[in-house]
């Protein structure tokens, strides 16, 4: 070990990986994320890099997990219309809080340059649409949301959070953005009456 070279828990050098892969995608974009600009960004050799993925893709797939997990805490009493709500606050929240998880979620040329990446995008945003629509089939089981279409639900609730994270980033991530899930939820709450 050299002197000054502080050894670090396996954990806590993934999630170093990790926040600087997140640092260079925000700032550079795709291209600009290699081995080597991670290694320098994080301190450490290319080959400790490897001690904790295997590649590139590895470490993209695990943005793309992190940037799902991040924002699902909703808290365990919210049930019926305002689980909509809070789940929609958490995730906006999420992304107001660390803008650079946009840059993992929002931007297509990383599913193209990393396949893997896309199928994990794809299997999580398939699983989070099928959250949705069960939410929607619970309020139908309670006699509400008759006339609505769990998955046609699921797919207008994802989008409008998607393009209110679009039209955020793209004024330069001003404003709250978690204020617009209560505009967003009293417009989406009309289908589900």
């Amino acid at each position: 070990m050299h002197s000054g070279t502080v050894r670090k828990k396996a954990g806590e050098r993934r999630s170093e990986v990790l926040d600087a892969s997140l640092d260079i995608l925000a700032e550079e974009g795709i291209h600009a994320l290699t081995m080597r600009s991670i290694s320098e960004k994080v301190g450490v050799s290319e080959a400790a890099l490897y001690r904790h993925f295997a590649d590139k893709a590895e470490i993209v797939v695990a943005l793309v997990d992190l940037a799902f997990e991040l924002g699902l805490e909703v808290p365990q009493t919210a049930t019926g219309r305002e689980w909509f709500l809070r789940t929609m606050e958490a995730r906006l929240s999420s992304f107001e809080m660390d803008p650079r998880l946009v840059a993992v979620l929002f931007h297509e040329e990383i599913f193209r340059a990393y396949p893997p990446a896309g199928m994990r995008f794809d299997l999580r945003r398939r699983e989070m649409a099928k959250t949705v629509a069960l939410q929607v089939v619970s309020l139908q089981s309670s006699g509400e949301a008759l006339g609505t279409d769990p998955d046609t639900f699921a797919l207008i609730y994802m989008g409008s959070m998607r393009m209110a994270v679009l039209e955020w980033e793209r004024c330069g991530g001003k404003g709250p953005l978690v204020a617009k899930a209560r505009s967003i939820m009293h417009e989406l709450g009309r289908l589900l009456e």
